[in-house]
């Protein structure tokens, strides 16, 4: 059996009288279950066998979609590598350069998208996307808009690991345009005037004619 030894620092919660030992993890060099044991002299170690669990280093490459309502509700998806099932998944969205944060529940979920040929079996076997989804927070009042966070994911609920790149809670609306109007041959530059706009790569503004008929 391979064994790795940290220092732990003795603690006690006054108001509930909980004891408990901090300790840093020891590296391993490989994913797994392992015991947990504890000395208080060097020597002599419990033997009630509590059990931790090693994994892969997770990672996350992709949040679908990039950008929300404030209100809440919209689904988010977070793929990458090294995910699985966990019933501590926790999705955060921190502020990148204002103070706050708010946490949710994360559920990890899978998908075939395709098939492929195992190359050991030479048969054909499902491709399985593997991802977290969870529902967006609704925003308190008073959240300047846009807000743009840094989104993560922890899969034991502590150890968070984020998205390169920004996530966005946003409530845009028009206030106005300038010029109000023009020539119906178009080519006109006009200013549209508005709030939590941002720049999302995606931007479109369109003109919708609501009349039945032309107006002359």
């Amino acid at each position: 059996a391979v064994t790795r030894a940290a220092v732990g620092t003795f603690e006690e919660d006054l108001e509930t009288g909980e004891q408990y030992v901090i300790c840093k993890t020891p590296r391993f060099a490989q994913t797994g279950p392992v015991t947990v044991e504890v000395s208080m002299t060097g020597q002599a170690f419990t033997d009630n066998k509590q059990q931790y669990t090693y994994y892969p280093e997770p990672t996350v490459s992709r949040v679908t979609p990039g950008y929300v309502w404030s209100g809440g509700g919209e689904l988010i998806e977070l793929d990458g590598s090294n995910l699985f099932n966990s019933d501590r998944l926790k999705v955060r969205f921190k502020g990148k350069s204002s103070k706050g944060e708010i946490v949710v529940p994360g559920k990890f979920k899978t998908m075939v998208t395709g098939q492929e040929i195992n190359e050991e079996t030479e048969e054909m076997q499902d491709v399985i996307r593997k991802y977290i989804a969870c529902k967006a927070p609704a925003l308190e009042a008073g959240v300047a808009l846009p807000w743009e966070t840094k989104i993560s994911v922890a899969l034991n609920g502590i150890d968070f690991k984020s998205l390169e790149g920004g996530f966005i809670f946003h409530d845009f609306k028009i206030g106005g345009v300038e010029p109000r109007s023009s020539p119906y041959s178009g080519g006109v530059e006009v200013k549209i005037v508005g709030d939590s706009f941002f720049d999302s790569g995606k931007l479109i503004a369109r003109m919708r004619w609501d009349h039945m008929e032309p107006v002359v």
